[in-house]
C-alpha cells in the first residue's frame, strides 16, 4: 500500500505583499516629487536669484529695499495674523457648541460648517461682492447704498476668516472631543461654573491646538489668491502682486524674488504647524485616561448664545451658497 506524500509551500504573508507593492511604488514617488516639488521650486529660486545671467541675490534684497513691496509684506503679514487670530475665535467658539452645549441641531450645524470645504475659497468673495458690493443685493437692493467698505482689508478679512475657519474648526473639534472627561467633570462636581472650567481647564489643554490653528489659518490667509484678486482694492497683498507681475507685467524674475519671499515665511509657519500639531495630539488624544462623557452645559442663556452663534455662522455659509449659485 503506497503512502501518500505532501510537500508544505509557504506562501507569502499578506503584509509583506503590501510591503512589496509599495517599495515598488517608491521610485514613482520619488520622481513625481523631483517633478512636481523639487523642480518648480528649484526654477523658482533660479529665477529669484538670476540677473543678467549672473546668479545674484539682488533681485529679492531689491525688492525688500523697495518702500512699495515693504509695505505690501507688512499688509500680507497683518492680514494674515488678523485671519488667524479671528478665525481661531470663531472656531473654538463652535467647537465649544458642538462638543459642550445641551443644544439642538448638532448635526444640521456641524454639515453646515463643513460646506465651505468643498468649494473654492473664491466663492466666498463672489458671495460678498454679489450680497453687500457696490450693487449688491443687500447693500443696494434693500438698503439703497453703494458701499465700498467690502473693497480692502475688511473685506478680505471677512471673506478669508469665512472661508478658512471650517479647517481651524475641524482642528479643534477632535481636540475638544479627545480631553480627558475627568478633568472637566471634577471641576463641575466641586461646582465651578462652565465660564470658569472653560478659562481654567479646557482652555490651558488645549493651547498647543489654538496655536497650531493659528498656524494653519496664517497659512492659508498668506497663500489665497482668488479673494485678494477680488476684494483686495487698495490693500495688496504678496499672492496678488506675484499673480499681476507675472501675467500682467510678464517680469518673471521679479515675480519669482516675490514668490520666494511668500515662500520662507509659509515654510516656516508649516514646520511650526507640524510641531504643535503633533504636541496637541500627545497632550489630549495621547493622555487620555477616562471614558467619561464631557459635561454638557445646560443653562438656557448659554444654550441660547450658542444656537444664535452657531446660527450665524450657518447663515453666512448658507448665504455664500446662496449667492454663489445664483451668479
Amino acid at each position: 500500500m503506497a503512502q501518500a506524500t505532501g510537500i508544505l509551500v509557504a506562501r507569502p504573508r499578506p503584509g509583506l505583499r503590501r510591503g512589496r507593492a509599495l517599495f515598488s511604488l517608491y521610485p514613482l514617488l520619488v520622481l513625481g516629487l523631483a517633478l512636481f516639488v523639487v523642480y518648480p521650486l528649484g526654477m523658482l529660486l533660479v529665477q529669484a536669484v538670476q540677473a543678467d545671467g549672473r546668479l545674484s541675490a539682488g533681485t529679492v534684497l531689491g525688492l525688500l529695499r523697495e518702500s512699495y513691496y515693504r509695505a505690501v509684506l507688512l499688509n500680507t503679514l497683518l492680514l494674515g495674523v488678523s485671519v488667524a487670530g479671528l478665525g481661531t475665535v470663531l472656531a473654538t467658539g463652535y467647537a465649544y457648541a458642538m462638543t459642550r452645549v445641551a443644544m439642538p441641531g448638532k448635526k444640521f450645524f456641524h454639515f453646515v460648517a463643513l460646506l465651505p470645504t468643498i468649494s473654492p475659497p473664491i466663492l466666498m468673495a463672489l458671495s460678498l461682492i454679489l450680497l453687500y458690493g457696490r450693487r449688491g443685493l443687500i447693500t443696494n437692493g434693500l438698503l439703497g447704498l453703494q458701499s465700498t467698505l467690502l473693497y480692502g482689508f475688511w473685506g478680505l478679512t471677512a471673506a478669508q476668516v469665512l472661508a478658512y475657519f471650517p479647517f481651524a474648526y475641524l482642528l479643534l473639534l477632535n481636540l475638544f472631543r479627545g480631553l480627558d472627561a475627568s478633568l472637566e467633570e471634577a471641576a463641575w462636581t466641586m461646582g465651578a461654573h462652565p465660564g470658569k472650567i472653560l478659562t481654567t481647564v479646557t482652555l490651558p489643554l488645549l493651547i498647543p491646538g489654538l496655536a497650531s490653528a493659528v498656524l494653519l489659518l496664517f497659512s492659508y490667509s498668506f497663500a489665497d489668491l482668488g479673494n485678494p484678486l477680488l476684494l483686495g482694492g487698495d490693500y495688496p497683498v504678496l499672492a496678488a502682486q506675484i499673480y499681476l507681475t507675472i501675467i500682467g507685467l510678464y517680469d518673471m524674475p521679479r515675480g519669482a524674488a516675490l514668490a520666494l519671499i511668500l515662500l520662507f515665511p509659509v515654510t516656516l509657519v508649516f514646520f511650526a504647524h507640524k510641531r504643535l500639531a503633533e504636541r496637541a495630539a500627545f497632550a489630549t488624544i495621547g493622555g487620555r485616561a477616562s471614558s467619561l462623557r464631557h459635561p454638557q452645559v445646560r443653562h438656557p442663556a448659554v444654550r441660547i448664545g450658542a444656537l444664535a452663534f452657531c446660527g450665524g455662522v450657518c447663515l453666512s455659509g448658507r448665504s455664500r451658497f446662496a449667492a454663489g449659485s445664483a451668479s
